[in-house]
Order: C-alpha cells, then structure tokens, then sequence
C-alpha cells in the first residue's frame, strides 16, 4: 500500500515539473535564442535495485535538459542582429566570467561597445568588441568569420563557443548559459550571419499540447492517490 501512495504522489510531481518546463517554454515563445526545456521521466526505485523486491518504492523522477535543436532563422537586416548557422554559442562577458546565447540581438551602447539587451559586452578574441566614436551603423559589417569592420577596416572579431556536450551548459538566465568546470569547449565551425536573427526552438501548439498532457497526468494522479487514502482508510477502519 505505502508503494502505491509513493508512485501515485511521484506521478503528480513528475506532472507538475512537466507543467513548470512547459508554462517556461510558453513563456518565452517568443524570445530570440531561447532553447526549450525538456522535461523527462525515468523510474526511480527505493530500498534496492531489484524491482520485484517486496519492499520496494516505485515512482517517477522527473529531470529537466536543454533542448538545442536550431531555431528558424529570419531576415531582418538590421545591422546587429546577428545569428549563427551552425552549432555553436556567442560569448558575452557576464559579471562573474563567460555567458553563452544563441541569441544575437545586440545594440551599440554609447561608448561604442557592442552589447547584448541587458548591457553585456559582446566578447571578441581580444575583449569586448568596441567601434570607433560616431560610428553609424551603416558603417558596420559583420563578416562570415564573425570580423567586425568599420568602413571595411576589422575593429574586432567575435568569439564564438561550442562544447564538448553542451546539454550540459547550466541556464542563468533566460537565454543565457554558463559553463560547468570540467566541460571542455572545442572548435567552432559555425558563420555568423548579419541581418539575421534565430528565433526560439518553442513550437507554441506542441507546448500547449504538453500542458494539457501535463494537467491529465496529474490529474489522474491525484484519483489514484485518492482512491488509495479512501482503501487505506477502510482498510484501518475494519480492524
């Protein structure tokens, strides 16, 4: 009896973690670079490893990855927004070291540097990438090799990440990653491509599918749970 509490009591929290990545990924449907959560389930046993145990607990474990599955890409020609074909990260400088985005809508703050939405520096091979003053925007081109030119003179060149295994790249923000100690970074081959921004990977009718997957689970769950209280009561009541 205590087995079946605990595995109907896991299903509902397997549920509400599947409702949690799901109403994140809604919300941001719509944000350049974001990349979906995934949340996945897996039996997870208690008091052994042999399911057949008498005495073991079976329930779900929900856990939650990165989905980096390519956003569409679309033409804006607007000289900053900028996006990569291929795998790979934009490097920004956060307060504590390195961040990671695919999102490149970037904007030229007033000392020139060129920066993400939230004020963070563009990183270049030798520091955050800085045009001239009174540079004008048509003046700017941005390379397939991720060079900076003004007036066709390279002022800075974009530095770009990958990782060994990026599903391991830890989420600071919405749509900003930091990199563990210990994941080792490798070669880029990815272009840049100006005028060009990467949507969200979040197809919208497939998340709300997901939400009401996530509603019938927990749901169902929560009757199972109950119908086992009201068994177990009548159990008690009868002795």
């Amino acid at each position: 009896m205590l087995s079946s509490l605990y595995t109907a009591a896991s299903g509902m929290e397997a549920a509400e973690a599947l409702h949690a990545a799901t109403a994140h990924n809604l919300a941001h449907a719509h944000q350049a670079g974001f990349r979906r959560m995934l949340a996945t389930d897996q039996t997870m046993l208690r008091n052994g490893e042999d399911s057949r145990l008498e005495n073991d607990l079976t329930g779900l474990q929900s856990t939650q990855q990165i989905d980096l599955t390519t956003g569409t890409l679309e033409h804006t020609g607007e000289t900053l927004d900028l996006a990569l074909d291929g795998a790979g990260f934009f490097t920004v400088q956060g307060p504590a070291g390195p961040l990671y985005t695919r999102n490149g809508v970037f904007h030229l703050a007033g000392d020139g540097t060129i920066v993400t939405s939230d004020g963070l520096p563009l990183a270049g091979s030798n520091g955050p990438i800085v045009v001239p003053p009174q540079t004008q925007l048509a003046q700017l081109t941005v390379g397939l090799d991720g060079s900076v030119r003004v007036d066709g003179n390279e002022v800075g060149r974009i530095e770009l990440a990958n990782f060994e295994d990026p599903t391991r790249l830890e989420s600071v923000g919405v749509t900003l990653f930091r990199a563990p100690d210990g994941l080792a970074a490798t070669d880029v081959s990815a272009s840049v491509l100006q005028g060009t921004i990467e949507h969200s990977n979040v197809s919208p009718v497939g998340e709300l599918v997901a939400l009401i997957t996530a509603s019938r689970r927990y749901e169902a769950s929560q009757r199972a749970l109950r119908s086992i209280d009201e068994s177990t009561q009548k159990l008690i009541a009868r002795r």
